[in-house]
């Protein structure tokens, strides 16, 4: 088999992968991207995308290896730093997560998504002026890619003003994620992070119109 058909087999089996990701089958993708890495070493993607995998199955450790070969394939591949920098942070290593996030951002100071994942690292390390900086950095970018977590990302804004007695901030960043279509009521009322507003009225009545009972027990 030559190296072009070897490349191009390699590619079916990365976009077999993908869609078995897609689909949450995690062990079939990773055996898909697996084939996809034998028949085309090169493949960078593949390795972040079976890193991801087995990210997801909390086997953070072989995600970390596999990410770290996508960087010794391209050491400018600015997305596998901040992917590593996540599997770093389930471990709780915080520092090598920051490490990397910041090499993100200095090969793509364009990634919205790092900030928002800096963010969770200096919320958990009792950093909370820094997460709030870098949560409104992220808001500010835009972003659209990964648009989807800017609900939580005002949200996560909302927990930080609320630890901080911040009470109108907090209850401000609460209703903009209420606004942009934060629906996890179940979610909201175990947060110890929002005790100091629930006996708010404001904060009462943004539940009642947002999240009304009948929605939950619907």
């Amino acid at each position: 088999m030559d190296t072009k058909e070897c490349t191009d087999r390699g590619s079916a089996f990365y976009e077999q992968g993908l869609v078995y990701g897609k689909e949450g089958k995690c062990d079939k993708a990773i055996e898909s991207f697996s084939e996809a890495i034998k028949l085309d070493p090169g493949n960078k993607e593949a390795y972040l995308s079976r890193g991801f995998s087995y990210h997801l199955k909390h086997d953070y450790d072989t995600a970390i290896k596999d990410y770290s070969a996508a960087i010794g394939i391209d050491p400018g591949y600015a997305k596998a730093y901040d992917y590593r920098g996540n599997s770093y942070n389930a471990k709780s290593d915080f520092k090598r997560a920051l490490k990397d996030y910041a090499k993100a951002l200095e090969l793509n100071p364009n990634s919205s998504v790092v900030y928002y994942d800096q963010a969770n690292v200096y919320a958990k390390t009792g950093k909370p002026g820094a997460a709030r900086s870098c949560l409104q950095k992220y808001l500010t970018m835009q972003p659209s890619e990964d648009g989807h977590m800017i609900p939580w990302a005002l949200y996560s804004l909302a927990c930080l003003y609320a630890l901080d007695e911040e009470t109108e901030e907090a209850l401000r960043y609460f209703e903009l994620a209420l606004e942009n279509g934060l629906r996890e009521r179940r979610h909201i009322e175990v947060d110890t992070d929002l005790d100091a507003l629930r006996d708010e009225p404001r904060f009462i009545k943004l539940m009642q119109k947002y999240l009304p009972e009948a929605e939950q027990e619907a």
